[in-house]
């Protein structure tokens, strides 16, 4: 199933919460999928209460559609305000069947009411290398681990697999030692490889922060998830720092460890215990750095819920902007971090606009290209209008990084 099947059946559904199988199959394999399916049951959950508004009810609504974050007083306030979305009156609708341009008929009688109440939600996802055409590619050559573990010169050692203890301590108890350093030698393959693979993450993090920090990039959600990028890779590279460094260290540890195994005369003894225990936690520092040089993230996904007021004499609107389990509260359009609510709320007109550049249609779903430049920006938009009984239930704008969805009272 692709994404676009996947929206588009989920669309369909009148209860997001009760999924057919292959949507939930789906979802449970696709990150961006399963992200778009949580908003949705969000939107969908905050939307239909109707209870009497109080904290208690307040913390209820978010226990269905936010996890816990630092900012649940903030959440509280949008999730009781959400909650209000259905208590207004909604806008009378009287108009035949017959009619061949719904929406240009909505967007009148939006022009002529005292307000409305909606949700407003948004997903982003900002793929960074692709949207800014970065390079990958470290430009510097990355120098393997330096130590060496110390060997007999004469020695022809079988094949291991990774760091393998059994050989290693029967060649030790059985008073073999060259060939004990030959096994070391080799099963200490994977952390050799574990140091090149992460020094060229660490640079190639590195490079990409270094070309976005030379960019010019306008304010929005380009910016914001630029900025994003380079706080999380810049705490990456620290911690990743740290990891190849105490793997240099355990690998110093037991090369230092094994040197009077080299030296036939050399009256220090060394416990088989000691190597063990030596190349044990050379295992687990070089799983710690396989891991973390396993992949190299580069998207930045965003969420966010709001509700507010429409009318024509401007627009309030109280949101909350999630990323990674951090929230930001914004009280204005033009509050927005990501931007995103200025494109079809920063002026009240441009949501009537929007209707009435969708095509003539009297049908529950219209679906049209945004005019290019439309909507005050760059980006190719892409609409989808859904009606209920002739009102309007739900307008959801379409780009390359972000889906907007504007639900109003019902």
């Amino acid at each position: 199933m692709d994404h676009s099947t996947f929206d588009e059946q989920l669309a369909d559904l009148d209860n997001p919460g009760d999924l057919p199988s292959g949507l939930a199959e789906h979802a449970a394999v696709c990150a961006r999928c399963s992200q778009r399916l949580a908003l949705m049951q969000r939107v969908h959950e905050t939307a239909r209460l109707i209870e009497p508004i109080d904290t208690d009810m307040a913390d209820r609504v978010l226990q269905r559609t936010h996890r816990p974050t630092r900012s649940r007083p903030a959440l509280l306030a949008v999730a009781a305000a959400a909650v209000l979305i259905v208590g207004g009156a909604a806008i009378a609708v009287n108009r035949t069947s017959n009619e061949a341009d719904v929406l240009a008929d909505i967007a009148d009688e939006y022009r002529q009411s005292d307000g409305i109440r909606f949700v407003y939600a948004t997903e982003a996802n900002v793929d960074i290398v692709d949207q800014f055409q970065l390079a990958t590619d470290t430009s510097t050559d990355v120098q393997p681990i330096s130590t060496r573990i110390p060997t007999c010169d004469d020695t022809d050692a079988p094949p291991v697999t990774g760091l393998d203890l059994q050989p290693i301590v029967d060649a030790l108890t059985s008073d073999d030692p060259c060939l004990a350093l030959q096994l070391i030698d080799e099963s200490a393959r994977p952390a050799r490889d574990a140091y090149v693979a992460l020094a060229t993450s660490i640079d190639q993090r590195a490079n990409i922060i270094n070309q976005l920090e030379n960019r010019e990039i306008e304010r929005g959600l380009d910016s914001a998830s630029a900025a994003a990028y380079i706080a999380d890779q810049t705490e990456t590279i620290r911690t990743d720092s740290q990891t190849i460094e105490q793997l240099e260290r355990s690998f110093s540890e037991i090369a230092r460890t094994l040197e009077p195994l080299a030296n036939p005369g050399s009256s220090e003894q060394v416990a088989t215990s000691t190597i063990e225990s030596r190349l044990v936690a050379l295992r687990a520092d070089t799983t710690a750095a396989e891991a973390a040089a396993a992949s190299l993230p580069v998207t930045i996904g965003w969420t966010q819920i709001a509700t507010g007021t429409w009318s024509t004499n401007g627009i309030d609107i109280d949101g909350i902007t999630e990323r990674n389990n951090n929230s930001t509260r914004y009280s204005r359009v033009d509050g927005d971090p990501l931007k995103l609510a200025d494109v079809v709320l920063a002026q009240p007109d441009i949501l009537i606009d929007l209707m009435r550049s969708a095509p003539s249609s009297n049908g529950d779903l219209v679906e049209w290209a945004v005019p290019t430049g439309f909507l005050g920006d760059t980006e190719d938009w892409r609409a989808t209008a859904r009606l209920q009984d002739g009102a309007l239930a739900s307008i959801t704008l379409t780009s390359r990084n972000a889906i907007i969805t504007f639900t109003p009272e019902q």
